[in-house]
């Protein structure tokens, strides 16, 4: 639909290649949050060897339903409808980030540390991509 401005014409036709613009933006940074979203989505089935501790899991469920619901609110908002307050998605990152700091902190294995580090950074990266698009549109 981006595209369609190009062909439209009328006193609205400079404000729409700005929203265009931001549009195309957007869409590059929504395809990269949810390419971290695939890779993120590893963590979630409990894989031989690396097993997610039950909090982590459980904060881990709110992460995912609080960043859906995000989601869901930017993509109402650019439709032009009213912002939701459902989830605390900052929180939500916040809760999880104390979980894994927590388990990244305890007596495991080298390994096990390794791989909750990068769930961590990963979880981040998501959250911080997530926000700053949230706070702008």
């Amino acid at each position: 639909m981006t595209d369609a401005v190009l062909f439209e014409f009328g006193p609205s036709r400079q404000q729409d290649f700005a929203l265009r613009r931001k549009i195309v933006w957007w869409q590059r940074q929504l395809r990269t949050l949810f390419e971290m979203q695939i890779a993120w989505l590893k963590y979630r089935p409990p894989a031989p060897g690396f097993e997610l501790p039950e909090e982590v899991r459980e904060a881990q469920q709110e992460f995912s339903d609080a960043l859906a619901w995000t989601l869901e609110g930017m993509a109402d908002r650019i439709d032009g409808g009213p912002a939701t307050g459902k989830w605390n998605f900052e929180d939500a990152l916040a809760r999880l980030e104390r979980k894994l700091q927590t388990c990244c902190s305890k007596g495991s294995s080298e390994e096990v540390q390794a791989e909750l580090q990068t769930f961590l950074n990963l979880s981040r990266r998501m959250g911080g991509l997530a926000i700053s698009r949230d706070n702008e549109i």
